[in-house]
This record gives structure tokens, C-alpha cells and sequence, in this order.
């Protein structure tokens, strides 16, 4: 299972950073995610949309239906214009 790169928090708009998420699973502690723009605040709740499960499609999800994400991490551009870089992860600890 990985990310679903096509639903990057602000790939469609064309921004240099972009923003992806973490499965929760195994010790990792869960988070709320919020996106702040302005003075407007919007939860970003658990979905399995963001990810591709390959092979895993089929499996039974009762027990992430109070999951949150384990982390996140932003994206740039950072060393060539053609490939994306992590400036900053945040992932299964407390911060």
C-alpha cells in the first residue's frame, strides 16, 4: 500500500509544496490533520482514497473506521525542478 500521489494536497492547484499522508498501522501513534488557510480551519479525516492498496483491495476495513492518519510529509521540488523531495516528515512519534 503507498500513497496515491494524484491526491496530493495541493497538486491540482499547481503549488510548489505538496502534501501526502500515512497509513495508520502497527505502533505508530494516530493524529488529526487540519489545513489551515486564512482564518478557515478543515479537518482532513482518515480515508481510504488516498491510498493504493494493490493486492490488498479486498481486505476488511471494519476495524479503520475510527483511523487516523499516522503522519504526514511535505514535498518540493527541492534539488531538480522534474522530481519531488520530502522537506519535512512527520511520522509515528510524538512532536
Amino acid at each position: 500500500m503507498s500513497f496515491d500521489e494524484r491526491k496530493s494536497v495541493w497538486r491540482r492547484e499547481r503549488l510548489p509544496f505538496q502534501l501526502q499522508f500515512f497509513h495508520p498501522g502497527g505502533r505508530q501513534d494516530q493524529m488529526d490533520l487540519n489545513l489551515v488557510d486564512g482564518d478557515d480551519v478543515t479537518a482532513v479525516p482518515f480515508s481510504r482514497d488516498f491510498f493504493d492498496y494493490g493486492a490488498n483491495s479486498g481486505f476488511n476495513w471494519t476495524d479503520f473506521r475510527d483511523a487516523k492518519f499516522s503522519g504526514f510529509r511535505v514535498l518540493y521540488p527541492l534539488n531538480r525542478p522534474d522530481k519531488l523531495d520530502e522537506v519535512i516528515v512527520f511520522h509515528g512519534a510524538t512532536y
